[in-house]
């Protein structure tokens, strides 16, 4: 039970800070970038789109879902959060899997939120498949991010 409660709190925590303001932001850079690519190409526009949106949106979730694992748990060695969750009646164990699972899972929604623009140039079963390559992907990027922050 405490690792579901901690991976709520990251979830929360996410939630409260800048990522969905800066998931959003990408999601319509991308957006923008591939209906500007689609009137310079003269072939295959729609996979021309398809194939650069992908690309950036797979490179933006990687960077948002680690920078914000790295932000928070730098964040957290700041204000002595750490040792205060230590100081309840939670295991280490308890508390670091709750933390990698709420940060999957963040990574996991974030993936999943990039993966519906998508649906406008790509087969459903195709983007099925990147999508729980992205989701992977996001859960190993926050799985490496969250090293010990130490000063």
């Amino acid at each position: 039970m405490p690792v579901a409660t901690v991976a709520r709190y990251v979830l929360l925590e996410a939630r409260r800070s800048a990522l969905p303001w800066l998931a959003l932001g990408c999601v319509l850079g991308v957006m923008a970038l591939a209906g500007f690519l689609s009137q310079v190409a003269l072939t295959e526009s729609r996979e021309l789109q398809a194939a650069v949106a992908g690309a950036l949106l797979r490179a933006c979730a990687a960077f948002l879902i680690a920078a914000h694992v790295v932000a928070s748990v730098a964040r957290e060695a700041n204000d002595k959060g750490t040792e205060l969750a230590l100081a309840l009646p939670v295991t280490r164990t308890a508390y670091y899997f709750g933390k990698l699972l709420g940060f999957s899972a963040c990574g996991g929604l974030l993936a999943v939120f990039f993966c519906a623009p998508l649906l406008l140039w790509s087969p459903p079963a195709a983007l099925a498949q990147w999508a729980v390559s992205l989701v992977a992907e996001s859960a190993m990027m926050a799985a490496a991010s969250q090293t010990p922050y130490s000063q």
